[in-house]
């Protein structure tokens, strides 16, 4: 139920980008698509609420039994019910996440009514808007925080809990998404160095590198954290990449195209999918860093040719092969970035107790 109203607040929130950008007139607080939001709020509130109910009385202890007779304590029995508001393990963050977002409507309500409803970009950087995405992925990372056990039915609810909370952050990243605007289908001018318009006409290759990066990002560190995890859901590419980019589809001002993008990138999930497994066959050295390359690779290379089968990319082939190739390089670097062991307190001190910068001999 928990990813049920996070997964009611995720689709409301892209379906309420979709009348904010195939709907220009939209100019009320009071719309379907916010009531949507707003009624996955009180759900998740309700839930909340189930889950924190009391559910077992606690013993009574030495000092409430000493002072009754043996009959009062037969009549009131060994225990007491316990009345306090407690959430389960991995909730008191969505318990906060639900004051913050309700709290962010409210602002959100009345910044409508002082200033309108904001059209582009600004809608997604209305400091109420970036309230209501700090209490929204503090409600949907609940089943995440709590997945101490090693259950599946607890991996798979953590894995839909991760994929909401990036599903949230790619709404408000969605101008750089290349999944809604694929760049390759952008105009590219190649003019030589220094001569007038070589910057105009580099500028939305410039952009588009920015979508890959940002994107790949987006992806890749939720599978770096899944892989971290002890076990590792089958199809972890597939499970993440095809729900991110078909969510993108609803905010894309070019159906078409991004159409085709999302096709070949989810083509070229399930490629990396059934090349991960081939080498978790092999146990293949380094496996995070392989397998973060393995998956970018895979997605993008899928992504860029489903497009250049449809004809739609403009991009020569150099920058195209480019930009699939450097997305790879960064990933492989996020995945060495997130594996990089952290300093025990033994090693902290010695670097403390340096004077000239240079660290001292480090234990072993």
């Amino acid at each position: 139920m928990s990813l049920v109203a996070g997964a009611w607040i995720v689709v409301s929130l892209f379906a309420d980008g979709w009348a904010h950008t195939h709907l220009p007139d939209l100019e009320s607080f009071f719309t379907p698509w916010h009531a949507a939001l707003y009624s996955g709020l009180l759900a998740n509130v309700i839930w909340l609420v189930w889950l924190s109910r009391p559910t077992r009385p606690r013993p009574r202890d030495a000092s409430e039994t000493s002072a009754m007779s043996p009959s009062a304590r037969m009549r009131r029995g060994a225990t007491v019910a316990t009345w306090h508001w407690s959430p389960p393990a991995g909730y008191g963050g969505g318990v906060l996440g639900a004051v913050i977002f309700g709290g962010g409507g409210a602002a959100d309500m009345a910044w409508h009514s002082a200033w309108g409803v904001e059209v582009g970009l600004d809608a997604l950087l209305s400091p109420p808007h970036l309230v209501l995405l700090v209490g929204a992925l503090l409600l949907v990372t609940s089943p995440w925080r709590a997945s101490s056990s090693n259950t599946p039915a607890t991996h798979a609810a953590a894995t839909v809990s991760l994929l909401l909370a990036v599903a949230l952050m790619a709404f408000f990243l969605i101008y750089t998404s290349e999944f809604a605007s694929p760049a390759l289908t952008s105009t590219y001018t190649r003019l030589p160095e220094a001569s007038p318009g070589h910057a105009a006409g580099e500028a939305s290759a410039i952009l588009g590198l920015g979508r890959f990066l940002i994107t790949t990002v987006l992806f890749v560190v939720p599978l770096l954290m899944l892989w971290r995890r002890p076990q590792v859901p089958t199809g972890s590419v597939s499970r993440i990449v095809i729900p991110l980019s078909g969510l993108s589809l609803a905010v894309s001002d070019d159906l078409g195209p991004a159409l085709w993008g999302v096709l070949g990138a989810s083509f070229g999930a399930l490629v990396a999918d059934v090349t991960i497994a081939l080498l978790r066959r092999h146990h293949v050295p380094h496996r995070p860093s392989v397998l973060a390359g393995v998956a970018t690779l895979g997605v993008w290379s899928g992504h860029a040719a489903a497009l250049t089968a449809a004809g739609l990319v403009r991009w020569p082939l150099a920058l195209t092969s480019g930009v699939v190739a450097l997305s790879g390089l960064v990933a492989v670097l996020l995945s060495y970035l997130a594996s990089f062991p952290m300093l025990d307190d033994q090693r902290r001190a010695a670097w403390a107790g340096t004077s000239s910068g240079a660290p001292a001999d480090l234990p072993r």
